[in-house]
């Protein structure tokens, strides 16, 4: 938890961008917290539920009906039924991490107190940076590529 005199140094990688003021405003992070359960139910619901029921509806989800039935593509359920959610889960960790850890710099003598102001604006220069247009367009450029 952040003290008194780490004002200033609140970090995180996860609240404030594009995405996650999406996410506030459709209602699935609340006011309070990360909504990280409801965000992973949510992500299961959207990656893996549509591709059993297209599975089942192209008779193609049980064992013995085709040859490559999609229960027995472990890889598949690994995927959407553990590592989306982890993704989820980790915004929370990095969350908690981030705030522990920033200002402990400070506390721990790492960054003297002549060096707290360059520090401060290093920090609200990541943030500013976490809230721009410029890591959006880094991300589709590696999507596309």
């Amino acid at each position: 938890m952040a003290l008194p005199q780490d004002a200033g140094l609140e970090f995180s990688l996860v609240r404030g961008d594009a995405l996650f003021r999406a996410q506030r405003a459709l209602g699935l992070i609340p006011a309070h917290g990360l909504g990280v359960v409801r965000r992973a139910i949510l992500a299961v619901v959207i990656t893996w539920v549509p591709i059993v029921v297209a599975a089942a509806w192209a008779n193609r989800l049980w064992p013995g009906t085709v040859p490559e039935p999609l229960l027995q593509h472990f890889g598949v359920h690994v995927r959407f039924l553990l590592a989306v959610p982890l993704f989820i889960i980790d915004d929370a960790w990095a969350q908690f991490v981030l705030e522990e850890s920033i200002p402990y710099f400070v506390r721990s003598g790492l960054v003297t107190a002549a060096d707290r102001p360059r520090f401060a604006a290093i920090v609200e220069g990541a943030a500013r940076w976490r809230d721009g247009w410029r890591p959006w367009i880094a991300i589709a450029g590696v999507v596309i590529a």
